[in-house]
């Protein structure tokens, strides 16, 4: 299951990852990462042996089902909690109408 963290990016060239996921993930000093930049998204992957182990189309398909994965998990979560599409609409309404007046 993935893991969805919520950081600041207090300097536009620097994002500070939280230290549960580095150590998950078993990141040090000096490990490579390759960024995709996907839309307003970004997606990061470990480099392993300095080689890029994803091509873009792999990233793309593994991007769409991580992000269809957490729609799922989104969904039936606010099923349960009885959330309805009606109620979204009438939450994201309110906060425009706060915003725009």
């Amino acid at each position: 299951m993935g893991i969805l963290e919520l950081i600041e990016v207090t300097n536009p060239e620097l994002i500070k990852l939280p230290l549960s996921i580095a150590e998950r993930l078993n990141l040090k000093k000096g490990s490579k990462l390759v960024l995709y930049e996907k839309g307003d998204g970004l997606l990061l992957k470990r480099l392993e042996n300095r080689k890029v182990i994803f091509t873009e189309d792999e990233i793309e398909k593994d991007w769409s089902i991580r992000f269809d994965n957490l729609l799922a998990r989104v969904r039936a979560r606010a099923a349960e909690a009885g959330i309805t599409d009606a109620d979204i609409k009438e939450a994201v309404g309110e906060v425009r109408k706060a915003r725009h007046g």
